[in-house]
């Protein structure tokens, strides 16, 4: 249990106070979630919620004797463990996406969703909404999104379905439609799948994503379902980088990385002492070609905004 406590109290100071760890061993607490007193426990709680949002069963598992680790390695493990589960679980129960949050957000290479809500009518100033500048109605949609997250939340327990959800929203940075006074014709939502690169704007049926729960539940549905392919994010060369840094690649490009030394050495071997290599003079092509090639152009720029490419279309309903 002491690794435990190390682990998770390391893990807490990595988070400047962005996540408040709390620890209890009151009974209370066990009786009222129902939980077995025998284990420790990892509970989240979002915003008032008398359920937690999420749970995770603590143990110190030593292992088989030839599987057996040393204290520094198990802390090691149990570190890594639970600064995992606590990053993908931490973020708020609607998050402003901004940029101390988006590579936990988007960036982290956890398995999840992401519902992401444009909101037109926000300002935003200091991490909180300025209520005299906004439109009350986009705070109120934004109110509305938090609870079908709640919402959405419950009905995953009720099935038993563990896929985390990330819900964030941003006011700035995506192309949106003309400001109206009703946002929910001057905003836009979608899902990202950000371990696969790809987003979802429409549903099964092929109409795009409303506002409305029905409309959003129906296809995280059918996501978590496997009824949907969704669209690639991103440009060309960015998902194709993406693809090639894959984990599964890194082996092949190294041995790839190998062979290509191993027949550069013994296709040009060792010169013995004495001669060289360089000509004299340098060859008056190649001083023709240089001298007359124009210069390199840039490649186009494309604005990104917290990883997704700017020309991905969102529309209203």
């Amino acid at each position: 249990m002491v690794l435990l406590q190390d682990a998770v109290r390391t893990v807490g100071k990595g988070f400047l106070g962005s996540a408040e760890i709390l620890k209890s061993d009151s009974q209370t607490i066990y009786e009222r979630l129902k939980l077995p007193s025998s284990h420790a426990y990892l509970l989240v709680f979002k915003e008032y919620e008398r359920v937690p949002w999420a749970k995770l069963e603590l143990e110190e598992d030593a292992g088989s004797p030839q599987e057996r680790e040393g204290p520094r390695a198990r802390q090691q493990k149990l570190t890594q463990a639970v600064q995992h589960w606590i990053t993908v679980h931490s973020i708020p129960l609607l998050a402003e996406l901004d940029q101390q949050n988006v590579h936990r957000v988007l960036n982290s290479g956890a398995r999840k969703l992401v519902v992401l809500v444009a909101l037109s009518g926000i300002v935003a100033q200091h991490a909180h909404i300025d209520l005299q500048k906004s439109n009350p109605k986009s705070v109120a949609l934004r109110d509305e999104v938090k609870l079908w997250a709640v919402q959405w939340r419950k009905s995953q327990h009720a099935r038993a379905v563990d896929m985390p959800i990330d819900w964030v929203w941003t006011s700035y940075g995506l192309l949106l439609p003309r400001p109206s006074d009703d946002p929910k014709l001057s905003s836009a939502i979608i899902v990202v799948d950000p371990h696969h690169h790809r987003y979802y704007d429409r549903q099964e049926n092929g109409v795009t994503l409303a506002f409305k729960p029905t409309s959003v539940f129906q296809t995280l549905l059918a996501i978590e379902m496997h009824k949907l392919s969704g669209k690639l994010a991103g440009t060309f060369w960015s998902r194709l980088a993406w693809f090639m840094l894959e984990p599964r690649w890194i082996m092949v490009w190294m041995a790839v990385m190998g062979l290509v030394g191993y027949w550069l050495k013994s296709s040009h071997p060792r010169r013995p002492p004495g001669s060289s290599s360089l000509s004299p003079q340098p060859a008056k092509p190649f001083l023709h070609a240089s001298s007359s090639d124009p210069a390199p152009s840039k490649p186009p720029g494309f604005a990104t905004v917290f990883g997704l490419n700017s020309n991905v279309a969102l529309k209203a309903d």
